[in-house]
């Protein structure tokens, strides 16, 4: 089903939606609606191979923007070290953009978007975790943030890490390591068993820490940009 994204509708200028399609998921009945809309954003997994094809045959012009992995490790119990913020803050603005800053993603690939409004849309997104009861923006260091994770327990009862990231002059401290040592602890209190993660397939530094630390990758899915060709308008 098609989930209109007002955020990134705003952000962008389009009138974008989001869709999580599975295996054998028809894809004209998923699609229902696309007209509406001049871009979805599509998260495929990689073993419905498909699937694109499928798409491309039901007047849909398909791009495929990215792998993502998606990574996961055990909770565990002990002292997280990272504080939870109550309310948000241009501090914490510039946090969140300063560590993704250039990042590129599916949409600075399909849009060309400039790497700014990338890493303002993450601190918008990071911005939402504050003050929900299932989630938490998580900082690291009190007297100097430095490094965050914006954490979520899904309806499975998963903790999920939907952003983390360390300032670009604190890299190289061990700060990474740390939040992932919270983000592990922050999991268990809030009664889930085990963390999750994702990232782009080339986005290799982050894959090395979970590595290290044991997690292990789970699944892979494609992020694929749809549009309705003009002539099934």
């Amino acid at each position: 089903m098609l989930v209109p994204s007002a955020v990134e509708s705003r952000r962008f200028g389009l009138r974008i939606a989001r869709l999580v399609m599975h295996p054998g998921e028809d894809p004209a009945a998923a699609l229902t609606g696309l007209a509406e809309f001049d871009l979805v954003v599509a998260v495929i997994p990689t073993d419905g191979v498909l699937l694109p094809r499928e798409l491309a045959s039901v007047g849909v012009d398909v791009d495929v923007m990215e792998v993502r992995v998606t990574w996961e490790g055990p909770a565990r119990s002990g002292h997280d070290g990272l504080t939870a913020a109550s309310e948000w803050s241009t501090e914490y603005e510039g946090l969140v953009q300063d560590a993704f800053e250039g990042y590129r993603n599916h949409m600075s690939r399909g849009l060309g978007v400039r790497g700014g409004a990338v890493a303002a849309g993450y601190a918008e997104w990071a911005q939402a975790h504050v003050g929900l009861d299932d989630a938490a923006f998580l900082v690291w260091d009190e007297s100097e943030p430095v490094g965050f994770a914006a954490v979520a327990v899904h309806d499975d009862g998963t903790a999920v890490v939907d952003l983390a990231g360390v300032a670009r002059r604190a890299r190289g401290r061990g700060v990474y390591a740390g939040i992932l040592d919270g983000v592990e602890v922050w999991a268990s209190r809030h009664g889930s068993s085990h963390v999750r993660i994702a990232t782009q397939s080339d986005n290799i530094p982050p894959q090395r820490a979970w590595s290290r630390r044991g997690w292990l990758p789970l699944r892979t899915d494609w992020v694929v940009h749809l549009r309705p060709r003009l002539d099934a308008r």
